[in-house]
Formats: structure tokens, sequence, C-alpha cells
């Protein structure tokens, strides 16, 4: 997503260095002979270069940047296509006097004094804003909450009832203490990655930090269970908790809230970049 983000910081850019209002090639306005176009231009260098970090480094840092740049893109972009599109008009109609009055009967269209610019900047900027509002959960409730399949991972077991190579007990009573057990440990589990894919999508962050730190505690009574958790949660979404936790935030102090009892229990190094032990 953030590689859409830069094409469409790109396409602003490019949009703000062409032509807004042309009369051919005898007069051009572009963007950044105006105010407006300057501040855009500046903005879409915020958001490319933001977006350049967060996939480099696979961060979802500031997303809310995007929806800033993408809507004042689109603002500015409908304005003054607005008052392009009324300017080009007067230009075609004089023009077309013009020629008249010396015996011509040539009409101009509006778009022989428009510029390309503002459209590809109205195209960029609807770009930035589709990829922000898609960061920060504007998702269907199942791309926001994936609920893990039984086909795609194995079931998740508490540590305390966990055996390798356990064999399936076809005589199971109705109630089952380990099963219920387990049931728990599942929904907490996914409690943990569902609250972090939510965090991330935070349009201020710490939506749901204390949440989050609540649940890790509950779930890393010891180092055992501490480091069972982590293989548990690697099987079961396919990443990493230690990094998944690190990427919800650029505060070096929130981050070690949020590793503290892995650092507590000796899992991770206290300082940053907090790698495992």
């Amino acid at each position: 997503m953030h590689v859409i983000a830069l094409v469409s910081s790109v396409l602003i850019v490019v949009g703000c260095l062409l032509p807004w209002l042309q009369v051919g090639s005898v007069f051009q306005n572009r963007g950044i002979d105006n105010f407006d176009g300057a501040i855009l231009l500046a903005a879409a260098v915020c958001t490319g270069a933001l977006a350049l970090y967060n996939h480099s480094q696979k961060l979802n840092l500031h997303t809310w940047v995007y929806n800033v740049g993408g809507i004042l893109g689109l603002l500015i972009a409908t304005i003054d296509i607005m008052d392009a599109t009324s300017r080009a008009r007067e230009a075609a109609e004089a023009a077309g006097e013009f020629i008249r009055y010396f015996g011509g009967d040539q009409e101009f269209s509006i778009f022989n004094f428009l510029g390309g610019g503002l459209y590809v900047v109205f195209f960029g900027s609807f770009g930035l804003i589709a990829v922000g509002f898609d960061l920060i959960g504007k998702l269907s409730a199942n791309q926001r909450f994936p609920i893990v399949s039984q086909n795609s991972a194995p079931p998740i077991v508490a540590p305390e009832n966990y055996v390798e190579d356990k064999s399936e007990d076809t005589n199971k009573p109705e109630i089952d203490p380990v099963e219920r057990q387990n049931l728990e440990y599942g929904k907490k589990v996914e409690s943990l990655h569902r609250l972090i894919l939510s965090e991330k999508k935070a349009f201020l962050g710490s939506k749901h930090k204390s949440e989050i730190i609540i649940l890790l505690n509950e779930l890393c009574e010891n180092k055992s269970k501490s480091t069972y958790l982590l293989k548990v949660y690697k099987e079961a979404f396919g990443k990493e908790l230690i990094e998944s936790l690190k990427s919800l935030t650029s505060s070096y102090d929130v981050t070690k809230e949020y590793l503290a009892i892995f650092i507590r229990m000796e899992i991770v190094i206290a300082e940053y970049p907090h790698d495992l032990l």
C-alpha cells in the first residue's frame, strides 16, 4: 500500500510541475508558479518521503499524513480546476471573437487553454486518500479482524496443555476442561492479534495500548509461557509478535512499554532495537 502512496505523491509532484493554464507554448502557468501549487508540492514531497520510509522499513507510521496530503491536494485541485475552467472558457470565447473579427470562423475549446497538471494532481490526491483511509481501518470486518482458519494454521493450545505429537482423543467428555482452557487461551491470543491490527490502523495511535499491555501480561505469566506465546503467534498469524509490537509506534518510550514484559522475562534486550536474546 505504501508503494501506491509513493506513486500518488510522485503524480502530485509531476502535476505541480506541469502547466495548469496555457496558451500553446506562448504562455504556461505551472502549479509551482502559484502559492497553492508550491504548498501542494511541499506536501507531496513529505508524503512521498514517508511512504518510501514506511515501505523500506516495513512500518505503518503516521499514515494519517497520507490523508492530510490527499485531502489538501483534492481540495486545491477541485477549486483550481473550476477556476481554470472558467478562465479557459473566457479565453476561448475571446479568441473566437478575435478570429471572427478578422473574418475567420474558427472555434476554440477550453482544452486549448487548460493544462493537464491539475488533473494529474487530482488523481494523485485521490490515490493518497484511498491509501490513507485503507490503512487507518476503513476495511471490511474480515480484513481488519481475520479469523485463523483451522486449515491454514495449527489450533492454538494453552502452554500448560501443549504436548508434542499429541494424538486426538475420540472419547472426550461433553465438556472438556482442557478443551475449554485451550479455547480461552486461543481467544486471548486472537484478541491480541486483533488489537495489534486495529492499533496499526488507528488514526492517532495509542487507541488500544493499555489493552494490549494488559493482555500481554495475562498471557506471559512466566518466561516459558512468554516464549510459547511467541511461537504460537508466529504459527497462527505468520508474523513475529515482537516485530509486530515494535511496528505500532515510532516512540522509543512507548516501544519499551509494549515490550516491558519480554524485557522483564529477559527474552528481548532492554535497549533499542530490542532484539531477541
